[in-house]
Formats: C-alpha cells, sequence, structure tokens
C-alpha cells in the first residue's frame, strides 16, 4: 500500500518530463513496478522542501510502505502538522498487486 498525506495547498511540480511517470510516458498503458515507484518517491521530496518521504511500516512481505508528506510550510511530521490545525487528506495509494490505479492517480 502506499498512502500520499497531502496537507493544506500544494502547489504542482512543473511537468518538467524529469516528473512524468512511466504511465504518463506510455499512454496509461504501463505502470512503474515498486522499486521505481519508491525511486520517484524519493525523487520528488528530493526536488522540493514541501515534500517528505518516510516509510510508515512494512508489508506482510517485508517491503517498506512509503509515505508522502507535502506541506507548504515544509512540516514534516504529521501530528505537528494535525496540532497546527491544518486540513489534511489521507490518500491511499495502492492495496494490492495489480490495483495501481491510484498509485498513477496520486
Amino acid at each position: 500500500m502506499f498512502l500520499f498525506i497531502l496537507f493544506g495547498w500544494f502547489p504542482g511540480l512543473s511537468q518538467d518530463t524529469a516528473f512524468l511517470t512511466r504511465f504518463e510516458k506510455n499512454g496509461r498503458k504501463e505502470t512503474d513496478p515498486y522499486a521505481e515507484t519508491l525511486g520517484f518517491c524519493r525523487k520528488l521530496a528530493a526536488a522540493s522542501p514541501m515534500i517528505r518521504y518516510r516509510k510508515f511500516g512494512s508489508s506482510a512481505r517485508g517491503n517498506d510502505l512509503p509515505l508522502l508528506i507535502l506541506d507548504k510550510d515544509g512540516l514534516k511530521d504529521p501530528y505537528a502538522i494535525r496540532s497546527c490545525g491544518k486540513d489534511h487528506t489521507a490518500y491511499p495509494g495502492m492495496h494490492n498487486a495489480g490495483e495501481c490505479e491510484g498509485k498513477d492517480a496520486g
């Protein structure tokens, strides 16, 4: 499962092709495998001080469960953000193998 948590308003990253996923590059016919998806999440976090990548657990197979936290003020802890009274959204990106729609939409 991938979980994206969005806090407050977040301006989109540039439409630079460096930030296109396999899904976007291949006419929505392919999705990124697990390792590529993690790399993409880390790349997003490295590109902006508003994004933090961390894991929130492990799957039954021992794979990391990634969490992206986005906050326009650069806050990186969900509890600190919550204590500020900001609105927030939790977005589960992928529950099971083959259910990639949420991940690619996220």
